[in-house]
């Protein structure tokens, strides 16, 4: 069996349902995603195919339905991580990620701590990172 396959599965059927698409509904989710998230090297999660990343920002976009309200620099960061996300390359998201953490890194008058955490989490898929993974 594919344990992440399993797990996109069943985050995609929380997402469809008419629960409210929250992982608040569906705590038997939460060790393996938890699992998966800290245990896994992001980098693979992304080669794997599987849309863990996208279901999850799926979520987080229906959880905050006003995500339109985005303004500035976090939609710019958004479109930008969209379109990489969109045409699979690693490296366009780590570059976008690094330059929106660099801008927001001196002020903190963000609303909303998403876009942070993903241009933080977007340096997992750098080439400093790929080298590192490749050399053992």
């Amino acid at each position: 069996e594919c344990g992440l396959g399993r797990l996109c599965m069943s985050l995609l059927a929380v997402l469809t349902s008419d629960v409210g698409a929250s992982l608040k509904s569906a705590p038997s989710l939460h060790a393996p995603l938890l699992r998966v998230l800290l245990d896994v090297p992001w980098l693979m999660i992304v080669q794997s195919g599987w849309p863990l990343f996208g279901l999850l920002a799926q979520m987080h976009l229906h959880g905050h339905a006003s995500s339109s309200s985005l303004v500035g620099r976090q939609a710019e960061y958004f479109a930008a991580l969209s379109t990489g996300l969109s045409e699979g390359q690693a490296n366009k998201l780590a570059s976008v990620g690094a330059s929106f953490f660099e801008q927001t890194s001196g002020g903190g008058d963000e609303d909303d701590s998403m876009p942070l955490l993903c241009a933080l989490a977007s340096q997992l898929l750098g080439d400093g990172m790929r080298g590192a993974d490749e050399a053992q």
